[in-house]
């Protein structure tokens, strides 16, 4: 899913730049520029959830033992629901 998501969209973005006509020179910085600007903005991503959840860990003290049941349920369940409407679809 993912692999796929990546292709759809680079290959809209290499379009996008097509259209643009930039020379051989300008496309290789844009095409840098973009992919350095959306690994730093994962990277932030992640560190303002690390952060939270330290936070949250800190000020809850049995937050991961309320959590993790749900969360444990949640993700199970999603697993079966995929896992099911795929098997039943192919």
């Amino acid at each position: 899913m993912t692999l796929t998501f990546g292709f759809i969209h680079g290959f809209g973005f290499a379009g996008v730049l097509l259209e643009i006509a930039l020379s051989q020179g300008e496309m290789a910085l844009a095409l840098l520029s973009f992919n350095l600007g959306l690994e730093l903005g994962q990277l932030l991503f992640v560190a303002a959830v690390m952060l939270m959840s330290a936070f949250l860990t800190r000020k809850i003290a049995n937050l991961r033992a309320l959590i993790t049941p749900w969360l444990t349920g949640i993700l199970y369940g999603l697993g079966c629901y995929w896992f099911l409407g795929r098997g039943l679809v192919a």
